[in-house]
């Protein structure tokens, strides 16, 4: 019973976490949104679609067919997308976790090890409250899992390397997807002419 209390304190300090990352992942790319908007995706309905299943999960509603809904509204997505710069990265570091999670029923595996090493005494083969994780002794496709440990004050955050190579390709998007405009069109084509 112990260790599941703590699964759960774990579980919403992993929350407030991820709650405080994403509002200032969200502030830092409004304020470079205002300095040089990006271009904007199309198929925004597809994007919500692939994540209405996972917000689900958070909130432990499992169901069948909610992992392959995520995959294809995601894929389809990326697909609408792939020419703005930095979507390919964001797919990449997406379909790496979408990849291991598949092993998993749609959850991202966690190391018990890990967890124990962290101070948290979670049992196998439970997923943990208010999480997309489930804990197991030796995840399939380990070096995809969640293990990267990531000290944020009196907070520890643990990402998969997909993670990363996400907000890397976020954060591409974020500098350097701006429109082209006729007038910055003109300006770089006069540039190369006049360099000719």
């Amino acid at each position: 019973m112990r260790s599941l209390a703590l699964a759960r304190s774990s579980a919403c300090n992993a929350m407030d976490t991820l709650t405080l990352i994403y509002l200032g992942g969200a502030l830092g790319g409004g304020l470079i949104a205002l300095v040089r908007p990006p271009q904007m995706p199309k198929a925004w309905p597809l994007l919500l679609l692939s994540a209405v299943p996972q917000a689900a999960s958070l909130l432990g509603i499992w169901l069948p067919g909610q992992f392959l809904i995520t995959v294809c509204a995601f894929c389809a997505w990326v697909l609408v997308n792939r020419n703005i710069p930095g979507i390919l990265l964001i797919a990449l570091g997406v379909n790496l976790n979408l990849l291991v999670m598949a092993f998993y029923g749609g959850a991202m595996p966690i190391s018990a090890e890990l967890l124990q090493q962290l101070g948290h005494q979670v049992p196998q083969d439970v997923l943990m409250a208010g999480t997309k994780d489930i804990v197991v002794q030796s995840p399939t496709l380990a070096v995809l899992s969640d293990w990267i440990v990531i000290l944020s004050g009196s907070r520890t955050i643990i990402a998969s390397p997909g993670d990363l190579i996400a907000v890397g390709g976020i954060l591409y998007w974020l500098l350097f997807s701006h429109p082209i405009t006729k007038d910055s069109q003109y300006e770089h084509l006069s540039n190369t002419a006049s360099h000719s």
